[in-house]
């Protein structure tokens, strides 16, 4: 016989005809049914009716009810009619089956064997074969729409109007987690969160219900194997227990206060405008509208009204309305919360906000949650429900989710936490960010209120608050400060590396111990403002080049990098090391002009090691200044916070020392009132997590928010408060510097006035010259004195200020990073060392020499071209005489 070819709508069999004159049908239910149909009797032989090996698939025949194996040729109907079905048993008849994409439906166990089954057996109750039934888990949607639960969405309307892309399970989806699903033929697709760990295998591989044992000793549990379910550490309840790290912070407690930790660890509380109430009478007063504060109102030109609210656009028979006082013009609702915000947009008294409550909560909706429910009617077509109050009087105070699985009390609507499962007591509120992270999670949302938004903090744990199109950040902000950044920067580089290679050179020919002082004076202050140079040029290049627009999000890596570190130190040490020397200069200058009649010694060993140690000294003690706040040793005063992944999920960008104290305390306890050093909060922190050895510890921190770290531009913490531990070590250097500037300017004071007096006892053609050169050099004084006064003194009194909190000049960490503090750098090689000034001078002179030959050529040339032209200029006027003599003949 000839099997029939798969693909075909028919299976069975075909064979020669009892008289062997055609080829026929045998359809499977008349193969092995004790009647002969072929000529050579093989619908009916031994070999092909009894079960020879146990190993074979078998079943009782759907006629004879005899146990006959089960052919290839009589399973996997395309056609479910009852001439093409073999076994008794309808399931069996559809084993390891493989069908087309035109047939195929599914795939499912049939008996435990792996098989496709085909579209139309699919939510028909007449034939449900897998042996999990998943076949027939359908939905009908609005009772319009029948569909099978793997459907839904996978991208592609079933439904005409679409409800079955639309479903609320649609909105939490895995994001990372995708499988094939048992029903349909598409490839591997995410699927909601409800499927995950609810007992039915909705994945061909079942890895949607697959476990695996994470932990040790009292954490060893079961997770499921998905997209956030890899083993990790977990963290220890305080009472006992654990939880894993994906369910911390997610708006619910599962193990005792660890909502109350995430909210001080994230500085997030629940929000509410609550209204005055008056005792036993539902008449509600917002805070404006209290007697003294409303007359705030007055002088603004507004006033309270009361305003009944009961139930928007629904008649609810038996509802007591709830009178309350508002102001009577529309209001700004972004930061008002809770039951004001329900109240006042269901009123229409809100600028920006729509009303929240649509439709009244049908009697059967939150069965369990609300005590003391009264039955009501509506509209008079539905029922509702309302809850008593003292004095006979009956409000609807709850909102209804719209999963309708949870009400919830109306101050707990648009109050920043999301109670509802899906979101919806937050999700049409006006008053708040929603941070980016959040979206399209089945967890928590996290929100924040809209004055939190670009406030420089950040609050969000992808940084969405501070970094969006309303406050873009970049290191450099302005373009003005890129610009500046560039140029002081490149003058202070290629300025000052001039004096330094100049006096190098020509220190070697010094021979006095007054010019080898003043040489290697220079050297070190020119040094020191080619180090401020170089940091400007750093800072525009990472700026520019390497952070760019993305500074935003990546602000975490450059404030904690080494780079940032070594960009601090050496501007430190440049800013110190030039101050200092510019001091030591002052005073060998005031020295040595008060010992002018003195005649200078000359350079031995000994006065060159003074010099030397000198000059060692200046940078020992730069480098000791820019190094400390970054030694281990001192961490509990200059480290400024601490990085955590944000896989642990307490804490948003860095926290500081006395952020975690709070923490601390609400998990172990009552604690002493004093300041915990860095490695106890951080080993404390460490042991409230089960630091299980074979997983990533994220209770480990990420790096730490060094000294230099506190702004983009990574300069010296000069602005500090009074509750900063790093305000000793910041003010003795201020306080340094401010004295090193008075030296300074009270040594050339000194050197003008004597050299003054020096002058006014000389007399003569001698006495002008050195009048002039007392001019130059008092103006070069001035110069010296002034840039010194507008470098240092401004930015002192700024830190004043700062440190009083007479205002916040946080923000002006970049203008003198940038301008203020530098300008020296521009400024020193031309006021310490005549080599500029004198180089600046002869480029007119050199520019003469370099173009007089080509401009003489070129007047060369020009005078050639006019000789060539002169001759036909002198022809044309000798025929215009000889015509003029003509006409006068």
């Amino acid at each position: 016989g000839i099997n029939a070819e798969y693909g075909d709508k028919l299976i069975g069999n075909y064979c020669l005809n009892w008289n062997k004159r055609s080829i026929m049908y045998i359809p499977p239910w008349r193969i092995c049914n004790g009647i002969q149909d072929c000529a050579n009797n093989e619908d009916e032989s031994e070999d092909t009716c009894t079960v020879t090996d146990q190993s074979q698939p078998s079943c009782k025949h759907v006629r004879t009810g005899q146990t006959v194996p089960i052919h290839d040729y009589v399973q996997c109907p395309t056609m479910l009619a009852r001439e093409f079905i073999y076994c008794d048993d309808f399931r069996l008849n559809f084993i390891n089956c493989s069908y087309n994409s035109h047939w195929k439906g599914g795939e499912c166990e049939i008996y435990g064997y792996r098989s496709e089954i085909l579209k139309v057996m699919i939510c028909d109750p007449d034939w449900q074969v897998c042996d999990d039934g998943i076949d027939d888990r359908c939905f009908n949607l609005d009772g319009s729409c029948k569909v099978h639960k793997h459907r839904l969405c996978d991208g592609v309307v079933d439904c005409k109007d679409g409800i079955d892309e639309n479903d609320s399970k649609c909105s939490h989806m895995s994001k990372i987690y995708h499988c094939k699903r048992k029903m349909g033929i598409k490839d591997a697709l995410p699927i909601p969160h409800q499927w995950i760990n609810d007992g039915i295998e909705d994945c061909v591989d079942g890895s949607d219900e697959k476990e695996t044992t994470c932990g040790q000793n009292s954490t060893e549990r079961a997770v499921l194997l998905r997209e956030d379910a890899k083993c990790q550490n977990a963290f220890i309840c305080p009472l006992g227990g654990f939880i894993e790290l994906s369910d911390l912070c997610d708006g619910r407690d599962k193990c005792g206060n660890e909502q109350k930790i995430c909210t001080l660890s994230r500085n997030t509380k629940r929000h509410d405008t609550p209204f005055v109430e008056l005792e036993q009478s539902l008449i509600r007063k917002m805070s404006y509208c209290v007697q003294g504060i409303e007359n705030i109102l007055t002088l603004k030109q507004d006033k309270c009204i009361v305003k009944q609210f009961a139930f928007p656009e629904h008649d609810i028979f038996g509802l007591t309305p709830i009178d309350f006082n508002i102001p009577e013009a529309k209001q700004d609702c972004d930061f008002i919360y809770g039951e004001s915000y329900v109240y006042t947009s269901c009123v229409n008294k809100c600028k920006n906000s729509t009303c929240l409550l649509e439709t009244p909560p049908s009697y059967h909706d939150c069965p369990g949650q609300i005590e003391h429910r009264i039955g009501t009617i509506v509209d008079n077509s539905f029922l509702t429900f309302v809850t008593p109050l003292k004095n006979k009087m009956f409000i609807i105070n709850h909102f209804v989710c719209d999963d309708k699985t949870k009400c919830i009390d109306h101050s707990k609507v648009c109050d920043l936490v999301q109670d509802c499962n899906d979101g919806s007591d937050e999700k049409h509120c006006t008053n708040h960010f929603a941070c980016s992270s959040s979206q399209g999670s089945t967890l928590s949302k996290t929100y924040i209120p809209k004055s939190k938004l670009c406030d420089g903090v950040f609050d969000c744990m992808d940084l969405s608050d501070e970094c969006n199109e309303n406050c873009p950040k970049e290191i450099l902000q302005s373009l003005y400060l890129k610009v500046i950044s560039i140029g002081i920067g490149g003058l202070a580089f290629l300025a000052n590396l001039l004096i330094v290679l100049k006096n190098i050179f020509y220190i070697r020919k010094c021979r006095t111990s007054g010019s080898l002082v003043n040489k290697a004076m220079i050297i070190l202050i020119s040094a020191g403002d080619f180090m401020i140079g170089l940091y400007l040029l750093l800072i525009a290049y990472e700026d520019l080049i390497v952070y760019s627009s993305s500074y935003c999000k990546r602000q975490l890596d450059w404030l904690v990098s080494n780079m940032c570190a070594t960009i601090g130190v050496l501007s430190t040490i440049g800013s110190q090391m030039s101050l200092f020397a510019m001091t030591v200069l002052s005073m060998v200058r005031l020295h040595g002009i008060q010992g002018s009649l003195r005649v200078p010694g000359p350079i031995n060993i000994v006065k060159v090691l003074k010099v030397l140690s000198i000059v060692l000294a200046i940078i020992l003690v730069s480098t000791i200044i820019a190094l400390l706040p970054l030694a281990s040793r001192f961490e509990d005063y200059f480290v400024n916070g601490i990085w955590y992944p944000d896989e642990l999920k307490l804490f948003v960008g860095t926290t500081k020392k006395e952020a975690m104290q709070p923490v601390l305390e609400a998990y172990y306890g009552r604690m002493k009132k004093t300041t915990l050093s860095w490695k106890l909060s951080i080993e404390m922190l460490s042991d409230m997590f089960s630091n299980d050895k074979e997983y990533k510890d994220y209770s480990k921190p990420r790096a730490n928010l060094h000294f230099f770290g506190n702004d983009g531009v990574c300069l010296f913490k000069y602005f500090v408060t009074q509750d900063d531990p790093q305000k000793a070590f910041v003010w003795a250097i201020l306080i340094v510097n401010f004295v090193c500037f008075l030296f300074i300017s009270f040594s050339y004071i000194v050197i003008g006035l004597i050299s003054k007096s020096s002058s006014n006892s000389v007399a003569g053609a001698q006495n002008n010259e050195l009048n002039r050169r007392n001019k130059r050099m008092n103006r070069r004084i001035a110069i010296i004195i002034l840039t010194d006064f507008c470098c240092w003194v401004p930015f002192i009194v700024v830190c004043g200020f700062h440190y009083f909190e007479i205002f916040d000049a946080t923000t002006w960490y970049s203008l003198f990073s940038m301008l203020i503090l530098p300008i020296n750098s521009v400024i020193n090689p031309f006021l310490y060392d005549d080599f500029l000034t004198t180089l600046l001078s002869t480029l007119p002179r050199l520019y003469r020499l370099m173009f007089s030959p080509v401009m003489e050529a070129t007047r060369r040339v020009w005078n050639m071209v006019k000789g060539y032209m002169l001759p036909s200029q002198q022809q044309s006027g000798e025929l215009e005489n000889v015509d003029n003599a003509e006409t006068a003949l």
